[in-house]
């Protein structure tokens, strides 16, 4: 689930019509490994058939679906979210069009439920930063880090991502959603389908 143009483009009607594969590269390059279903809506029954959930940068969710979220978490869900406070992805949409992904993310209350608090970057920092896990590394542009106020999550030492046991279920966060851009860093690959990897295979 996304408001990035992961799944259906930018190109509008003509392009759907026409039957152009408007997917993003992170997308086609996933779809030759898994399975992939976009959700529109976060219900009990959207979530039911559903192992593993890819949150990035989505829309603002209704207390209703972060309520059924959190408790798909707690039931043994395991989400893998990209949360951007400072996105770079570029749009043909201008700012404050609504089919523009939100430029930071909409996911505060649900983050600050499960103790967490992510920290966008500081005013002059550099734009660009970088991910590492399991020896690999992914390139991002206004990276927040994370904090945690509690024991069931584990900060990242670069602090870019942080993996938390949530009831029976676990969730992976990480502070930027511009790592799914492949067409600008198609490097990126390798450490994104590490991230799903920990995800799944770490134990509760």
């Amino acid at each position: 689930m996304s408001a990035l143009p992961l799944f259906w483009g930018e190109r509008g009607a003509h392009a759907v019509l026409h039957g152009e594969d408007q997917r993003a590269p992170f997308v086609r390059r996933l779809s030759e490994l898994r399975t992939l279903v976009p959700v529109d809506r976060i219900d009990r029954n959207s979530l039911a058939s559903i192992g593993t959930l890819l949150l990035a940068q989505p829309r603002g969710l209704t207390p209703e679906e972060l309520v059924a979220l959190d408790g798909w978490v707690r039931e043994g869900g395991r989400i893998l979210i990209f949360a951007d406070p400072l996105l770079a992805w570029p749009s043909v949409f201008g700012w404050g069009d609504r089919r523009r992904a939100p430029p930071i993310t909409l996911l505060d209350p649900l983050i600050a439920h499960w103790g967490l608090e992510l920290e966008s970057p500081e005013v002059g920092a550099a734009s660009s930063a970088t991910l590492s896990i399991n020896g690999l590394s992914a390139a991002g542009a206004g990276m927040g880090q994370w904090q945690s106020a509690t024991s069931d999550c584990r900060v990242s030492g670069d602090r870019t991502w942080v993996e938390c046991r949530i009831g029976k279920g676990r969730a992976l966060l990480v502070g930027d959603a511009d790592l799914l851009n492949l067409e600008d860093v198609p490097d990126n690959l390798p450490a994104l389908l590490a991230l799903l990897a920990r995800l799944e295979t770490v134990q509760p």
